[in-house]
């Protein structure tokens, strides 16, 4: 029984793990720091009785159904494929997900209206560069975020450039 238990866990985490909406979810409100704690709360323990439920529940009809396990294997994928080109399809038609990729050069002198978030894949070389990227956010008294990735040999750029605009990086 424990056997069945393990294997039904592992698939079932690998399940949610692909969905990615709820993990969306907590990550939305993580960057507007919104119910953060009750959200991940809520959703470790709805995870666990959903999974607990599954696991002894279907475990139990299908232990040794070799069949039928494969249908269902099928089926969850299928379902998870038409999940992810659904709301994919959602996210841009109702332009709810806007994504603009752009280059040191374009960062300087171009408007963008409504960007919530600007995320640096890598600092720039320029100090100035740094400060028109950021810049396309928070524009007209609204809220922005810029979010920086940095790997450890870049340590020494966030305090130079914490020292010289005068600003501080909060590690998340």
């Amino acid at each position: 029984m424990l056997d069945i238990y393990l294997k039904g866990f592992i698939v079932t985490i690998s399940l949610i793990v692909a969905i990615g909406a709820q993990n969306a979810y907590v990550l939305k409100l993580g960057l507007l720091k919104q119910y953060v704690l009750l959200a991940v709360s809520l959703c470790i323990l709805f995870d666990f009785i959903l999974i607990s439920a599954g696991v002894f529940g279907l475990g139990f009809f299908i232990q040794g159904n070799q069949f039928l396990i494969n249908i269902i294997a099928i089926v969850g994928i299928v379902f998870l494929c038409m999940y992810a080109i659904l709301s994919f399809k959602s996210a841009f038609k109702n332009e709810s997900l806007q994504v603009l990729i752009s280059t040191d050069v374009s960062a300087r002198g171009i408007d963008v209206s409504n960007l919530g978030f600007i995320i640096h894949h890598q600092l720039p070389e320029q100090m100035e560069y740094y400060t028109h990227r950021s810049g396309r956010t928070a524009r007209a008294g609204k809220k922005g975020y810029s979010i920086a990735l940095v790997i450890p040999g870049e340590v020494q750029k966030i305090h130079e450039i914490q020292r010289e605009l005068g600003i501080q990086f909060v590690e998340i």
